[in-house]
């Protein structure tokens, strides 16, 4: 698998989907907010976890939000 750096580079838009942990997805934002283009949007498919809990200390937390598959899940009988 290449490097995170190398995944990022020119892509107009990010979808994390890592394990639903506020430690998990402020450690791959920190990462993201350096690497990822300054005009792509990051997406979360956080489906209980509001961003504002793991974008804080992002210098781009600006263009960071949820984008969950089936959102709110509590109102989608999956």
């Amino acid at each position: 698998m290449p490097p995170l750096a190398e995944t990022v580079t020119n892509v107009g838009y990010v979808q994390e989907s890592v394990f639903e942990t506020v430690a998990a997805k402020t450690k791959i934002y920190a990462q993201l907010d350096r690497l990822v283009p300054d005009a792509a949007p990051i997406g979360s498919s956080s489906s209980g976890i509001p961003a504002s809990a793991f974008t804080a200390d992002c210098a781009t937390r600006s263009r960071m939000l949820i984008a969950h598959p089936v959102n709110p899940p509590y109102l989608v009988p999956l």
